[in-house]
């Protein structure tokens, strides 16, 4: 079970050249992150609810288990108490932070450089 929950994580990490300036961490339904990332491509920038609300609306994560952060705010609306490796490890490109080994088998980079 583990590994079938596993699988469905996704993890968009984006990027200002080498800075990491947001992710977005979806606890379920990471097949759709191709929905998402083609939307911050072209809508960027983006302010933290309006990353939240479209990857709810194109149904990447649910409202309990997706995570959108910044370097200073994070935006959850579960239930359950976020572990210290979001915070520790935001700044490390393609680590998803929902699971011990740092693996989402859905994950891109999409670099925002203006």
């Amino acid at each position: 079970m583990q590994k079938e929950a596993i699988m469905t994580q996704g993890l968009i990490t984006m990027v200002n050249g080498d800075v990491v300036v947001m992710n977005v961490i979806a606890g379920s339904n990471g097949q759709n992150i191709r929905k998402v990332t083609q939307e911050l491509r072209k809508q960027w920038p983006m302010t933290i609810d309006e990353v939240y609300a479209l990857a709810i609306l194109k149904e990447f994560g649910t409202e309990d288990s997706l995570v959108v952060m910044t370097a200073d705010s994070i935006l959850f609306e579960g239930d359950e108490e976020l572990s210290l490796s979001y915070a520790t490890s935001f700044n490390q490109k393609n680590h998803n932070p929902r699971w011990e080994h740092g693996t989402a088998d859905h994950a891109e980079i999409v670099d925002v450089s203006i």
